[in-house]
């Protein structure tokens, strides 16, 4: 019904796969999602300021370097947010 787009990005210390997302489409196809640290989060936000994003949600652990903060929402989901801080924008605790 609205007029939005979705795009997925896979990334650690680079983006690694984008899709964007279809609309009727139930799920997209996604490559091995990266483990085992070294995340920047600095290309996925410029990523979005090139697309411009009205809003981007990250699920991560927060750890890694953010780069400046961008003008567009940032929403951070994290799997446990207990002692954790946002470098800016809202967390999201999923445990609860």
């Amino acid at each position: 019904r609205m007029a939005v787009e979705l795009h997925v990005a896979v990334f650690d210390d680079g983006i690694r796969h984008v899709a964007r997302m279809d609309p009727v489409q139930t799920r997209p196809v996604l490559p091995d999602l990266p483990r085992g640290g070294g995340t920047d989060f600095a290309p996925v936000l410029a990523h979005a300021a090139r697309l411009g994003s009205s809003a981007l949600v990250i699920l991560t652990d927060l750890d890694g370097p953010t780069g400046p903060d961008p003008r567009f929402p940032v929403i951070w989901a994290v799997p446990d947010g207990s002692g954790v801080t946002a470098p800016f924008g809202r967390l999201v605790d999923l445990a609860r």
